[in-house]
């Protein structure tokens, strides 16, 4: 019987230390969403820059309700679609 318990202690600790490392993992993990004012900080430009290209259609976003948000991987395109100067 001690050895089911010991057994049994063994796999809680375990799966405790799986949980913590899952938990760690996903806060480094960067986001994917980004409200206007996180997308502006992101992109390294003003929130009245990102709503004139969100407004034109320039940038892609997404509407949940009333709240805008922005894909990272759109503002990345964006900005590379729309990258000047040496090496190009």
């Amino acid at each position: 019987m001690d050895d089911i318990n010991t057994y049994n202690d063994f796999v809680r600790s375990l799966i405790e230390e799986i949980r913590r490392l899952n938990e760690k993992m996903d806060n480094h993990l960067p986001k994917r969403w980004l409200n206007r004012y996180e997308a502006a900080e992101y992109a390294n430009m003003d929130v009245q820059t990102l709503d004139g290209l969100r407004n034109t259609l320039k940038l892609e976003f997404t509407m949940v309700g009333r709240r805008v948000i922005i894909d990272r991987e759109k503002i990345d395109e964006y900005l590379t679609k729309n990258t000047h100067g040496y090496g190009k």
